[in-house]
């Protein structure tokens, strides 16, 4: 009896074991499932901070800052930060490429509307606020929110990754911005592009004044009114045919623009107040290539079935992306190849245009039918410019 009374009890305390280790488990488990809602929740609040104000901005060229409050430097922030979490503090805006010289102002939740959320509003501390940067508008709050054993005060790329957030990196973006004392730019940050995309939108006072330049270029003055002033254009010709400068760029200026080593072309806005610089921005365009390539040493061949064109290519900066073909017209070079094709032009030829593969060393061969008197050729750089050679087959 004694002994069946001990094997009892050794199954019950097998038993209590295994119900202990079950209930760590589910207790580790709601934990880590509390961790990540309120890492989601945080990042979901952040977000909609970030985006309310970069819309105030474009809209009113304003951020929606605490009246009263300045401009508040790196340090300054830090010490509002609860110690124990400023270097937790420090390492983020290091993962979040901030300079050195990273300017912050604290926000009016006010201001944007927001009056239910639970914090932010300074109730709990010094470190109870949203703060955002005046150059790329990114928002902190200075509290943070800890998930594994980490802090975290803003929508960096940890938080991103974790949550399986789209990457919003300025690389893998169509566009970049900045923003600074009233100015707000955005340009096209397609990896190669020959269209500039740049949208500027500046508050402008009636002593204020705003120029454009880039190496080797005079200041052009923008006509400007009291209040929000916004500027679109894709390229240098487009910004003059707009009307809105002094003066035009000259085609030796936009020429010389064009051929600048890709380093160096950045368009510098500036504004001032009276004859002082107010602020500064520099556009960096290094993606952008406006020249076309070129299509050389074209080659025909003829053998009794058929004809055989054969060229080289150079591209100084984006590289061939494609060569397309077509016919054009028939052996006695008048009579249309394809007579329901009224207009072939660079859409086209770009889209519609039968293409060939380019080699390594950006050579082509194209065959040709017998029956063809000229053969149109077009080929179109990474950035899609666009350059067209007509080769006559025929005699």
């Amino acid at each position: 009896m004694n002994k069946k009374n001990g094997i009892a009890l050794l199954y019950l305390i097998i038993v209590i074991i295994l119900m202990l280790i079950l209930a760590g488990t589910v207790v580790v488990n709601m934990n880590t499932s509390s961790d990540s809602t309120r890492l989601s929740t945080f990042a979901n609040n952040i977000t909609q901070i970030q985006e309310a104000v970069r819309a105030e901005y474009i809209l009113d060229g304003t951020i929606p800052q605490k009246a009263d409050t300045t401009i508040l430097s790196k340090d300054d922030v830090i010490t509002r930060v609860y110690v124990d979490n400023r270097e937790a503090f420090r390492e983020e805006l290091v993962l979040n490429n901030e300079s050195s010289h990273v300017e912050f102002v604290e926000l009016d939740l006010g201001k944007l509307g927001i009056t239910k959320e639970k914090y932010g509003f300074g109730e709990r501390g010094t470190d109870d606020v949203y703060v955002v940067t005046t150059d790329t508008l990114r928002v902190y709050y200075l509290y943070g929110t800890e998930y594994n054993d980490e802090r975290y005060f803003s929508l960096n790329s940890k938080i991103a990754s974790i949550l399986n957030l789209p990457a919003t990196s300025e690389d893998e973006s169509k566009t970049s911005s900045n923003s600074y004392s009233g100015v707000f730019i955005s340009k096209s940050n397609a990896p190669y592009t020959n269209n500039m995309g740049i949208k500027i939108i500046a508050n402008m006072n009636d002593v204020e004044t705003l120029k454009i330049s880039f190496q080797g270029s005079d200041e052009k003055v923008f006509t400007t009114a009291t209040g929000r002033n916004v500027f679109e254009f894709n390229n240098f010709e487009e910004l003059n045919n707009l009307n809105v400068l002094n003066s035009k760029f000259s085609a030796t200026d936009i020429n010389t623009f064009n051929n600048l080593p890709q380093e160096s072309k950045k368009i510098q806005i500036t504004k001032y107040n009276d004859s002082n610089i107010v602020a500064r921005h520099e556009i960096n365009m290094s993606n952008y290539d406006a020249v076309p390539p070129q299509i050389l040493d074209t080659t025909v061949t003829k053998y009794n079935s058929m004809s055989i064109i054969q060229g080289s290519l150079a591209d100084d900066f984006s590289g061939i992306a494609q060569v397309r073909y077509e016919y054009i017209n028939k052996l006695d070079k008048t009579t249309p190849y394809y007579p329901d094709v009224i207009n072939i032009d660079n859409t086209y030829m770009s889209k519609k245009a039968k293409s060939t593969e380019v080699t390594s060393d950006n050579k082509f061969s194209i065959k040709v039918p017998n029956d063809v008197g000229e053969v149109l050729i077009a080929a179109i750089d990474n950035a899609g410019n666009i350059v067209t050679k007509r080769i006559q087959v025929a005699s």
